[in-house]
């Protein structure tokens, strides 16, 4: 693979799709500065909770054995995935989901893709800690938009660098790309609708 980012014009391109990508999703979530507000004035409420719930959400975690598997693969120990939950559970009550934020959010995305962890995943375990954390909090509309935007900018990262992969070791255009997934798309919708329909 022959990635490289040569200058700071390059970096500055990069940051400006990740953070429009992530204001996109403010949008479209309609995640507003009021809704975070209201996440910081929970902040104190749920903060003697936060350690618990990244300890069941870990727990929840390692008992799927793909899940499992990346974790040891990783190196990372049960204290220290924790350690990591936990920290970010703390931003999402107390961060201002600016620039900053958003970034760190995203290179948290990238290395879930280096070491392993899967889109469904991350996903599946979105919802864990919307279980653990929803009765927790009275501001349960401003905390599924957090979640939600959170893991719309991981999600991103996903697909940044599956485009990335595509365009520089393979050489396909990102239009070309498209449409090679639109066709097979198609064909496999096809296929699992002929074995989907119900005879009457």
């Amino acid at each position: 693979m022959n990635f490289q980012v040569n200058s700071k014009h390059e970096i500055a391109d990069i940051k400006r799709r990740i953070v429009e990508s992530a204001e996109h999703a403010k949008i479209h979530l309609g995640l507003t500065e009021e809704d975070i507000e209201k996440l910081r004035l929970e902040a104190a409420k749920v903060k003697p909770h936060l350690h618990g719930v990244a300890e069941r959400a870990t727990d929840q975690l390692l008992r799927d054995p793909e899940a499992l598997a990346v974790v040891e693969k990783a190196g990372l120990t049960r204290e220290r995935a924790v350690a990591l939950f936990e920290e970010w559970l703390r931003q999402l009550f107390e961060g201002d989901y600016g620039e900053e934020y958003v970034l760190r959010l995203f290179k948290a995305g990238l290395i879930h893709v280096k070491v392993g962890v899967n889109e469904r995943l991350m996903i599946s375990q979105m919802g864990v800690f919307a279980k653990e954390l929803l009765p927790l909090v009275d501001e349960k509309d401003a905390l599924v938009k957090a979640l939600s935007w959170n893991l719309a900018v991981m999600v991103y990262s996903y697909n940044y660098i599956k485009h990335v992969v595509f365009r520089d070791t393979i050489g396909v255009k990102k239009s070309l790309m498209e449409r090679l997934f639109d066709m097979t798309t198609e064909e496999l919708i096809g296929k699992l609708s002929d074995h989907a329909r119900v005879k009457a």
